[in-house]
């Protein structure tokens, strides 16, 4: 599957009667792009970029 840049293997998938699951394995770069569209739509996150700082820091793999 390619859509946008984004190159993503779909390794399992379960089917249940009340949900669906799917798993993918991506890029780290198209991972951080993900997390970072999330963001961006987040209710919190849009009232901070309106007024105020938002500071990210990322070490060791995590954010924080």
């Amino acid at each position: 599957m390619n859509t946008r840049g984004f190159k993503a293997i779909m390794v399992d998938y379960v089917c249940h009667e009340d949900y669906q699951m799917k798993q993918f394995v991506i890029t780290p770069a198209a991972g951080k792009r993900l997390i970072g569209k999330g963001m961006a739509v987040h209710h919190e996150i849009k009232g901070v970029l309106k007024g105020g700082t938002l500071v990210i820091i990322a070490a060791n793999g995590y954010v924080a």
